[in-house]
């Protein structure tokens, strides 16, 4: 049954989301309900009120003083706010992701305090790659292939665009060979941004497979079987990067 303003408006009241006492307009109840209904109560006041500028403000303060998000459940340290944003989003991507992603992992650390987001795309079967369908192949990853792997670049950017400000892409590519000697060294996919990243990610199956292998040897086969796709922070982690 449909809530009237008035239920609304005592169980916001009720949930601490709105505080003062005196009337409160009836767009602005429907606008804190609806939200919170679809977000939990440990989310910030200040993104249900359509202000995340002022929440933006609170990261940008000067490195070792703590600052304060305010919440229906009270008030949390910022890094406090950024780890339930890092679970949260970890959860739902995990959710979401299609079943030929494989080993999502996220907020990898290094010594530089730079961070990363990694993920596993998984050709299933395996791409067998020889010089009699070698350009079938490279047009269906033009195609095909590299933008169903962009779906899910998407997917983490969508969900974790708040730690993605200095973020670029890079990737590995995973095979082994037949017919010839042994060469599968993963091939390094250079880190570039999120539009240029799909061409260089062709460019680089491109040269593996004709210039590197098939050129010099024509009876090798190639079985593609992954890449290993990897979001890291580009120069410096940023202030939001550092609370993780």
């Amino acid at each position: 049954m449909k809530k009237t303003n008035a239920q609304k408006l005592t169980w916001l009241r009720k949930n601490h989301v709105i505080l003062k006492k005196e009337k409160v307009r009836a767009s602005t109840v429907n606008r804190l309900y609806s939200f919170y209904q679809r977000n939990p109560l440990s989310t910030p006041r200040n993104l249900a009120y359509g202000l995340p500028g002022r929440i933006q403000k609170k990261f940008e303060t000067e490195d070792g003083k703590i600052t304060y998000v305010y919440t229906p459940k009270g008030k949390i340290t910022t890094k406090q706010y950024i780890k339930l944003i890092d679970t949260r989003t970890n959860r739902q991507i995990k959710r979401e992701l299609p079943v030929n992603i494989s080993t999502p992992k996220f907020s990898h650390r290094f010594k530089s305090g730079k961070r990363e987001d990694r993920f596993r795309y998984v050709f299933e079967p395996y791409l067998k790659v020889t010089a009699l369908n070698v350009n079938d192949v490279l047009a269906r990853l033009k195609k095909i292939y590299i933008p169903d792997l962009m779906e899910t670049v998407d997917l983490f950017y969508k969900r974790r665009k708040i730690f993605y400000q200095t973020r670029v892409i890079g990737a590995l590519i995973l095979y082994d060979t037949e017919n010839m000697p042994e060469d599968n060294l993963p091939r390094p996919v250079k880190f570039s941004t999120k539009q240029d990243f799909p061409g260089y990610l062709w460019d680089m199956l491109h040269e593996l497979l004709v210039t590197d292998i098939l050129r010099n040897y024509k009876d090798a086969i190639i079985n593609l079987k992954c890449i290993d796709v990897f979001i890291r922070t580009q120069i410096k982690p940023s202030n939001i990067e550092k609370l993780l």
